[in-house]
């Protein structure tokens, strides 16, 4: 193809796919008129950077966005995160790179999408030694590095564990005791020891993850009248049981609710843990210099597509959509809310952003202080894959309005729920997702790093869900 065919061709997508933007960002049809696009005209403050700042990431396994209480949620579930996103920036349409924990949470790690870092539990591949994560950017930089997670997909065999000083996971059997306030004391002793350094500190829990076996004063507190079949304590056998079985074990309304209910005791005594962490670092005079970011790897199935207690299975938004809260040192722009696509691979570019810290790691994520601020002029994507042996990787990619799943085009601000494909009525929108979802996969994977499993390995994975 000749040098003139080409530009033609890139001149044609460059302007195909600002259409599709200009389509996503306002409730228009493609051949509306074109407005100012968001972003466009200015640029915002950029005096946030601290380079002497600690940061601490949080994620809670299997937290839907939509049973917190700061984004809506009727129920007091979260009344420790409610406060604490009155003073950070809060991003209202967060979006997870796969409904599993081990590639969501190598993309946040690595700010590549799942089939370009390759970590993938059903194909026992682990994150490769050739990636450059967070932990080693920040290692490299002089931070001290600690995590302390809740083992299973976070294993340090899975690859995650890659430039922390620490990395401590839980590997005794997983019981109604095994809880986020774990991982906050062994948080607490560590920074006891290297608190008065410059740190990385990263926290991990399954606590809001099967089997839901909360306090029973918060399982009464949002389900006080239940006398149905199902137990106080909802184990995975009772819930694997239910999804193999869905004829004979079929579930009430009253039996779903209180499962639910369940769950949302999980978040609130996950929360107090939560409320005793910031408690501690206020003490500890650390809380206005550290960047502390709240967020989650996937959410949950409760009945939206059949199944109840079970995430990994789809791409459909109950199980991508989760909480992203972001407190920057000193509280800056606390009380923002940010409405455009937010995703985990902007993690880290957001870390360096705010911390100052320069670095020539290829990243596809961008530091969400540009969504803030308005810096932007072009559209961001999120890429959700599955964790599955299958070809071609089952993919879905998003705008804020739109998102292409294997072929179905939703419009969201329509059918939140995902439910009528509009393809046939949008042709130009869905082809033009599929060609920014083309561009986007282009870029070369990292190889694949085989990982050998135990017969405890299995067992963990099994007790978690991840292996029928």
């Amino acid at each position: 193809m000749s040098r003139l065919k080409l530009a033609v061709v890139s001149g044609f997508v460059t302007a195909f796919l600002l259409l599709i933007q200009v389509a996503d960002a306002v409730d228009l049809s493609i051949a509306s008129p074109l407005p100012t696009l968001r972003g466009s005209s200015w640029f915002g403050d950029s005096d946030y950077v601290c380079d002497d700042c600690n940061v601490l990431l949080i994620s809670i396994d299997t937290l839907r966005k939509d049973h917190v209480g700061a984004y809506g949620y009727e129920r007091e579930t979260t009344p420790n995160v409610d406060l604490f996103a009155e003073q950070s920036i809060r991003f209202d349409d967060a979006i997870s790179h796969a409904p599993s924990t081990l590639p969501s949470h190598a993309s946040i790690f690595t700010s590549l999408i799942p089939e370009h870092h390759q970590a993938f539990k059903d194909l026992r591949q682990g994150l490769a030694p050739e990636a450059t994560t967070m932990a080693e950017i920040l290692y490299q930089d002089g931070f001290r590095t600690a995590a302390f997670t809740a083992g299973g997909q976070m294993q340090s065999k899975w690859g995650l564990d890659q430039g922390f000083d620490v990395y401590r996971y839980f590997t005794e059997p997983r019981t109604h005791t095994s809880r986020f306030s774990d991982i906050v004391d062994k948080a607490d002793k560590w920074l006891d020891e290297f608190g008065d350094e410059r740190f990385f500190l990263m926290l991990h829990t399954y606590e809001v993850h099967t089997p839901y076996t909360p306090p029973k004063r918060y399982l009464r507190m949002f389900d006080p009248d239940y006398d149905g079949p199902v137990s106080d304590e909802v184990s995975l056998e009772f819930l694997r049981d239910v999804f193999q079985n869905p004829v004979r074990k079929r579930l009430s309304e009253a039996d779903r609710q209180h499962i639910i209910a369940a769950y949302d005791g999980e978040i609130r005594n996950m929360d107090d843990a939560f409320g005793d962490l910031l408690a501690s670092l206020r003490v500890r005079g650390l809380y206005d210099n550290t960047l502390i970011i709240f967020t989650s790897d996937h959410g949950e199935e409760f009945g939206e597509r059949g199944r109840v207690g079970w995430h990994s299975w789809t791409l459909y938004d109950e199980l991508l959509r989760v909480p992203l809260v972001v407190k920057m040192p000193g509280s800056k722009f606390a009380g923002s809310v940010v409405a455009e696509v937010a995703r985990g691979i902007d993690v880290l570019p957001t870390m360096l952003d705010v911390l100052g810290v320069e670095t020539n790691t290829f990243m596809q994520g961008a530091s969400l202080m540009d969504r803030l601020l308005n810096r932007r002029s072009d559209a961001v994507y999120a890429v959700s894959q599955r964790d599955i042996r299958r070809d071609p990787l089952p993919t879905a990619i998003r705008m804020q309005r739109w998102k292409l799943l294997d072929g179905a085009l939703y419009d969201l601000a329509a059918d939140p729920m995902e439910r009528t494909d509009v393809s046939a009525q949008h042709p130009f929108i869905a082809e033009g997702l599929a060609t920014q979802l083309a561009l986007i996969r282009k870029h070369d994977s990292l190889p694949a790093d085989l990982v050998e499993l135990s017969e405890e390995d299995l067992l963990e994975l099994k007790n978690l869900g991840y292996i029928q």
